[in-house]
């Protein structure tokens, strides 16, 4: 009696550990890593680490693959707990009878349990341990969870397994709606996967599919014509790959979540496609060049989704160099795609209005020579036009005005993550490429920026909201345990202004791409686009942002290994393909102006800045409400000249003369501009029985190169031989003749504006002195070094 007790007990206590552990044997499978867009598309797949094509669990299973799979496997599922006793019975007899193994009695839950055993050989032991698992699944799982654990390790041949795999490798569909016939086709897979499947044996494949059809015909299940229909239907005669064109963003997301299997993006699928092809059809261009790499990236400005992740080139071709490198999160130089973000933040600080001239001439700040790209200079531009052309010396001159760590402050509480050196390693050339950015950081800035107008327009309420651009969807386990990439922005309204923000749009839909037909055929379809293009040095990357109020579209094209090309530049590479990229889009919206955020002032219209007395034209423009004023105008002034205007006299020298308003700019700075403006007209000479009258502190003359306090090196050959540096000024009169002198001694002279003398000095400080025929001078000390 004790022995019958404790083997019952024996057994109660293996019943209630098997219940226990069952579920235990779910964990830790290993799955394939799988990407979804926000249709659940399939985006991309990597093999699991057993080398099976096995998706992560299906949540549901159709109702009429469920119908199939039972009728077919185990035809009293759902009444038995996990063994099926009849099943078993009839097992025993047929195996009797044929006097070899013709059925295992298995039901599904059985089946599930030798899956998650290891599909063990098959023997007595093992077949009672498989008992014993599916009886605790069964009092863990209800019949639906078993179903769908089921169909999810199942195999359908080769290296499938699994109902997700299986649809996609074999129909290429991401959808769980089933035809009759395709339901059946893959139930009766795992029955003999080995030995059946789509690559052999096919016609017996079409036997037993056909089979179970008549079998679901003949209880009621389907009726005659779809029945008929089912039978004609054909089986698949090819197995497809998986897709590849968001591997990197695969991989990248797997990097990020190593534990997840399977993430919903908000990817847009049919975009991504769409990009994907016109990205090939550039890519084959660029290839031309020996340009191989490319990065697109594209987000909804009005909810932060990340629509569009191209990493590369999605062009699979050999040829191509790098194209495993993910070049959205990658560093590269930024040339010159953060200038708007300077005109921004410049406004703000009331330091210029968009239409306040900067200075365009030659300029030397400790050792910098910054230069345009033309190598032209235009003495002086409009601010939105320096933007608009991307004038390298206004930028760099704006911004040793503004400050180097201030706007090295501002790009980090805007959202740019990879600044890891100190403002003083940047400098200047911070505003020219010399920091370092990621794709995904610039997508994220100027996103966030035009969402701050769509909000505000939307609410009409200064309280904007957070802006978080992301690429999980948010229902995901990884989006609400932890922010994507540092992602998560602050709202920028506290670092930038709606206004200065509205007008930093404004000036970059100004833009113009050229002059050549393409260019403009695209300008003159995107007209509500504002964007910014950006080349580095030595032509190693090419930038264009592009932002409709609908998106900010961001295209980066180079080569991954750092590779430099002739001709890689951003306005002839990258902004082509931003607008045709961008021209798929529904880009119907107009950008909203915050005019409460803005008020109206009066400037200057030639300068821009506030007006003086002597400023004849006023003009009305908008600026960011801010506390500091701007500037009066410096370049408007009255002078007394004679009744033929052709001389300035002084009212000591002559009485008949009246006043008349001039526009005058620093000698430099007229030379240059005065080339490109043939209307500029110079103050005149003072007339000649008027000189010793004359104003002293009217600076005819100025040296171009060297400047006030330059540390000059002299610069030697091969055979360490110095070698001569080129002296450098501008005169207000084209015709006047210029004198030199060095530390006293006469040079000689010149007669030809700009005016240029080649020296050769020695090491130490020397006094460079000008002089013209009217006793007009200029003196500069420089001090000299050799290289």
């Amino acid at each position: 009696m004790r022995i019958g007790y404790g083997v019952l007990t024996a057994l109660f206590g293996l019943f209630i550990a098997i219940v226990i552990s069952a579920p235990y044997f779910f964990k830790d499978l290993e799955f394939s890593k799988v990407l979804y867009s926000r249709e659940n598309k399939l985006l991309g797949a990597k093999i699991s680490k057993d080398g099976q094509w096995r998706f992560p669990a299906t949540k549901s299973v159709p109702e009429n693959y469920a119908q199939c799979i039972v009728n077919y496997e185990d035809k009293r599922f759902y009444a038995h707990i996990g063994i099926d006793p009849l099943s078993v019975l009839r097992a025993i007899y047929q195996n009797y009878k044929t006097g070899e193994i013709k059925s295992g009695g298995s039901t599904i839950t059985m089946q599930l349990a030798r899956l998650l055993l290891g599909n063990p050989k098959r023997s007595i032991f093992n077949k009672i341990k498989e008992s014993l698992l599916a009886v605790g699944i069964e009092f863990n799982l209800n019949k639906s969870e078993i179903l769908n654990w089921y169909t999810s390790l199942a195999p359908y041949g080769g290296n499938v397994v699994g109902l997700n795999a299986a649809l996609w490798r074999y129909f290429q569909r991401d959808e769980i709606e089933l035809s009759w016939a395709e339901a059946a086709l893959l139930s009766v897979l795992p029955n003999q996967p080995s030995y059946i499947h789509l690559e052999k044996n096919r016609k017996l494949l079409y036997l037993k599919r056909n089979r179970l059809l008549n079998l679901l015909f003949s209880k009621g299940i389907i009726d005659k014509s779809l029945y008929e229909l089912s039978i004609l239907e054909e089986i698949p005669d090819k197995i497809f790959n998986m897709p590849q064109v968001s591997n990197l963003l695969l991989s990248y997301l797997i990097s990020k979540y190593p534990q997840k299997h399977q993430f919903n993006t908000t990817i847009d699928a049919s975009i991504q496609t769409k990009f994907s092809d016109i990205s090939i059809k550039y890519t084959k261009a660029f290839k031309q060049n020996e340009i191989h790499n490319l990065a697109i990236l594209l987000v909804s400005n009005q909810t932060g989704e990340v629509l569009s992740y191209l990493a590369n080139s999605s062009d699979t071709s050999k040829t191509l160099r790098n194209t495993k490198v993910n070049n959205i999160h990658s560093l590269r130089s930024s040339g010159s795609v953060l200038k708007p973000l300077l005109f921004a933040a410049a406004l703000d600080r009331g330091i210029i209005s968009t239409k306040q001239l900067l200075p365009d001439i030659p300029t030397l700040i400790s050792g910098f020579r910054p230069e345009n790209y033309s190598r032209m200079f235009q003495g002086c531009v409009p601010a939105d036009q320096c933007i608009q052309q991307s004038l390298n010396v206004p930028a760099v001159r704006l911004l040793q005005q503004y400050g180097v760590p201030l706007f090295y402050d501002k790009l980090k509480a805007l959202g740019f993550t990879s600044l890891f050196r100190p403002s003083s390693d940047y400098g200047l050339a911070l505003i020219l490429g010399g920091a370092e950015i990621k794709l995904w950081d610039l997508a994220n800035v100027y996103g966030n920026l035009a969402n701050q107008l769509i909000v505000f327009q939307n609410s009409k309420a200064l309280s904007v909201r957070n802006w978080n651009m992301h690429i999980l969807s948010h229902d995901s386990d990884a989006m609400k345990s932890e922010t994507f990439a540092n992602s998560i922005s602050k709202s920028l309204a506290s670092v930038l202004s709606l206004g200065a923000i509205s007008l930093m749009i404004q000036t970059m839909m100004g833009t113009e791409m050229s002059n050549d037909q393409s260019a403009n055929f695209y300008n003159s379809k995107t007209n509500k686009i504002a964007w910014k293009t950006g080349t580095s040095f030595g032509f190693k990357d090419a930038w264009c942002v592009g932002l409709c109020p609908e998106y900010t579209a961001v295209v980066w094209v180079g080569n991954s290994s750092g590779l430099g090309r002739p001709g890689l530049i951003g306005l002839h590479t990258a902004a082509p393909l931003m607008f045709e990229l961008i021209g798929q889009l529904n880009c119907s919206a107009t950008w909203p102006i915050p005019y409460g955020e803005m008020h109206p002032i009066a400037v200057c219209k030639t300068s821009g800045y506030l007006p003086s007395p002597d400023c004849e034209e006023i003009d009305t423009i908008w600026n960011p409400i801010k506390i500091n004023e701007l500037d009066v105008c410096p370049y408007h002034h009255s002078y007394y000249v004679d009744e033929s205007e052709k001389y300035r006299i002084f009212y000591d020298c002559d009485l008949k003369g009246h006043l008349k308003n001039y526009f005058v700019l620093p000698p430099v700075m007229e030379s240059y501009y005065k080339i490109n403006n043939p209307g500029y007209v110079s103050i005149p000479p003072v007339r000649n029985d008027c000189r010793s009258f004359q104003d002293q502190r009217i600076n005819k003359m100025e040296f171009v190169y060297p400047d006030k306090g330059t540390e000059v090196f002299i610069p030697v050959d091969l055979t360490d031989n110095t070698q001569k540096i080129v002296l450098k000024a501008t005169h207000k009169d084209n015709q006047a003749h210029i004198h030199w002198f060095i530390d006293g001694v006469y040079l000689g002279s010149t007669d030809a504006n700009p005016h240029e003398w080649a020296i050769d000095p020695k090491i130490g400080k020397h006094q460079i002195y000008i002089m013209d025929d009217t006793g007009e001078s200029a003196t500069v000390t420089i001090n000299c070094h050799k290289r």
